[in-house]
């Protein structure tokens, strides 16, 4: 029959309308403000004998409360009590491939005068360079620890 169309290209037809629908959008599209880090938790500081020892714990969660799995890593943040934060140092995430993960991280600022006061706050960043909110900033004046015997 002439004009009729054929089993084969009935089928190449139904095949690539079958490919098209495969491609696109695999989940919900969420917007930006839900797939930020949730805000770093637990900053706390301590005078050690290199300097000032930085210590927070690894957001797990989205703002949107959903789990993050691609964290890249924190920017560390510091001021003197006349100035604004400054970027103060990047800490990468190295271990988001792994079953194991962090549970916190650490950084020390050697770059500290004794007798000086210093706030510190930590910013957690995606893979696709969305940033948290900054933590609450911790204070500590620079003092040499007391050596023990």
């Amino acid at each position: 029959m002439r004009g009729a169309p054929t089993t084969s290209a009935i089928l190449i037809f139904a095949a690539a309308i079958s490919l098209g629908t495969a491609c696109g959008r695999k989940t919900d599209v969420r917007p930006p403000h839900f797939v930020v880090p949730s805000v770093v938790e637990g900053l706390a500081a301590e005078n050690e004998l290199r300097g000032v020892k930085l210590r927070w714990k690894r957001p797990t969660r989205y703002a949107d409360g959903s789990q993050m799995l691609d964290l890249d890593g924190f920017r560390i943040e510091r001021r003197r009590p006349c100035c604004a934060f400054i970027k103060l140092a990047d800490v990468p995430v190295e271990d988001r491939t792994r079953f194991q993960r962090a549970n916190s991280f650490d950084y020390v600022d050697e770059r500290v005068e004794v007798g000086e006061l210093y706030s510190y706050r930590v910013v957690a960043i995606t893979v696709d360079r969305y940033e948290s909110d900054p933590c609450e900033p911790v204070q500590i004046q620079r003092r040499l620890p007391l050596e023990s015997n």
